[in-house]
């Protein structure tokens, strides 16, 4: 547990209790129970990890196209044996859509 006189949760005094659980098919979540004089909150953040080829179906699915793709969020080469990469996504445009604008 953290106590924070201010900051990224609360502008006032308030504590923080962090917990993670780890899920099949590397599925993380990491909650936040924040307790002020006004009470308690929970925020969950999830995370899935995915390379390249996993996210393929995820992005198509969504309509989406991937436009860059790098080994870093500074834009670095992407390098397969990096434990990271970024990507830059975008709308799925075919040449219709294309013609209309």
């Amino acid at each position: 547990m953290e106590l924070a006189r201010g900051g990224l949760w609360r502008p006032g005094s308030h504590r923080v209790i962090i917990d993670r659980y780890d899920y099949p098919a590397e599925v993380t979540c990491t909650q936040y129970v924040v307790a002020d004089d006004d009470g308690l909150e929970a925020y969950r953040m999830w995370f899935r990890d995915y390379a390249p080829a996993t996210l393929a179906p995820v992005r198509a699915a969504a309509g989406l196209d991937i436009q860059e793709l790098w080994g870093s969020l500074t834009g670095t080469p992407y390098d397969s044996a990096s434990d990271w990469f970024a990507v830059v996504a975008g709308a799925v445009t075919t040449e219709a859509s294309a013609d209309d604008e």
